[in-house]
């Protein structure tokens, strides 16, 4: 989650008029493979215990995923004497600066407080309904090879809406 989050903000950095586009094609690459990753856990799990995953898992990220971050992310692109959206030339109309609030400034407006709630309440709901899935679906008498396939399909289907709407921005 955190490498996922600090993802996003390198992107947010380093494109302004593309940012939707590299973040739907980075989330529509993850979902791409998403699909396979719960049977992948299904099966670590099965083998070696949830620790004995989780530890597989951190490992797997040591050494795939924390290497390329620390080479590839940077600070604002400025720093480096290039511009941001990699260099496109500017549109034929001129673009509005983006507003950049304080946190102090950021803290009284009602567009802040109902981007948090609204980020918290789905999040909430959807890690309450993704931690309890196995048991609700159990409960509603679906097999859980079942319910690891639906678990996939979900990930799949998140995958083509953010494709089709263009990620988040």
């Amino acid at each position: 989650m955190a490498l996922a989050w600090s993802a996003k903000q390198v992107v947010n950095l380093w494109f302004v008029r593309r940012r939707g586009d590299c973040r739907c094609g980075g989330q529509s690459r993850a979902r791409g493979w998403g699909h396979d990753i719960p049977k992948l856990i299904d099966g670590l799990i099965s083998l070696y215990g949830w620790r004995g995953a989780y530890l597989g898992l951190a490992g797997l990220v040591s050494i795939t995923i924390l290497p390329v971050a620390a080479a590839l992310f940077r600070d604002r692109p400025e720093k480096f004497g290039l511009s941001t959206d990699a260099g496109l030339p500017l549109a034929a109309e001129e673009l509005r600066e983006e507003p950049s609030f304080t946190r102090a400034q950021a803290l009284r407006t009602g567009v802040f407080w109902l981007l948090c709630a609204a980020g918290f309440l789905t999040n909430a709901i959807g890690t309450a309904l993704l931690l309890n899935h196995f048991s609700i679906m159990k409960t509603a008498g679906i097999a859980h090879s079942d319910a690891l396939l639906l678990l996939s399909l979900l990930d799949w289907r998140s995958g083509c809406r953010h494709a089709r709407h263009g990620g988040s921005l």
